[in-house]
């Protein structure tokens, strides 16, 4: 049996709500989850207050649901909002990271490889973990979910599309180079992303 339209309307409302309802910073509210047992994480997390990255807050609110309507919300995924990049051995090189949505991105980094540096870019807050190589920042919003105008390189995922026209400008604005490599996918891919650079 297919839902009705006024089915697939209500589920769609909801669903945006509660998307909404996760980005909010001052969701936890002591009074309305006193009955609820908070893990010594969460409760650091709720501790960090303006301090708390938007991506922070987002785990921490997906979690405070699933803590207080365990049999409704399935726990918190292993990775929530990260993707993992894998740099093989090789020459340095430097990772351009965008994504239209927020990403926490952890670099892993195989024996007899280097990270150079790394330039976050994309629609959303972006976190880099994993690497002490030098992070510019260049996404339309800020960790802390504020808008940033200034020298803003745009996601794309599609090297035929304009969008990939314009980060490649951006970029070689920057480097003075175009991409070696671009691995652009709509969705990361399960396990994440390898790189793979030329030997040294």
């Amino acid at each position: 049996m297919n839902p009705s339209p006024e089915f697939r309307g209500l589920a769609s409302d909801i669903s945006h709500d509660i998307y909404k309802m996760m980005k909010r910073p001052d969701l936890y509210s002591e009074n309305d989850l006193k009955d609820v047992l908070l893990t010594n994480d969460l409760k650091d997390a709720i501790a960090l207050g303006e301090k708390r990255t938007h991506i922070q807050t987002l785990c921490l609110n997906r979690s405070l649901l699933a803590a207080a309507f365990p049999n409704q919300v399935a726990p918190i995924p292993a990775h929530y909002y990260l993707t993992t990049v894998r740099v093989k051995a090789g020459n340095p090189v430097i990772l351009v990271l965008t994504s239209y949505e927020s990403c926490r991105w952890l670099i892993e980094v195989e024996e007899g490889g280097e990270v150079a540096a790394v330039i976050l870019g994309g629609g959303a807050p972006q976190e880099v973990d994993g690497t002490n190589a030098p992070v510019l920042y260049r996404s339309g919003v800020d960790p802390y979910y504020k808008r940033r105008v200034d020298e803003v390189i745009g996601p794309s995922w599609d090297i035929n599309n304009k969008t990939y026209a314009q980060l490649e400008t951006r970029v070689k604005a920057i480097l003075g180079k175009s991409f070696t490599d671009f691995q652009g996918q709509r969705i990361p891919p399960q396990g994440g992303f390898t790189v793979k650079p030329n030997a040294k």
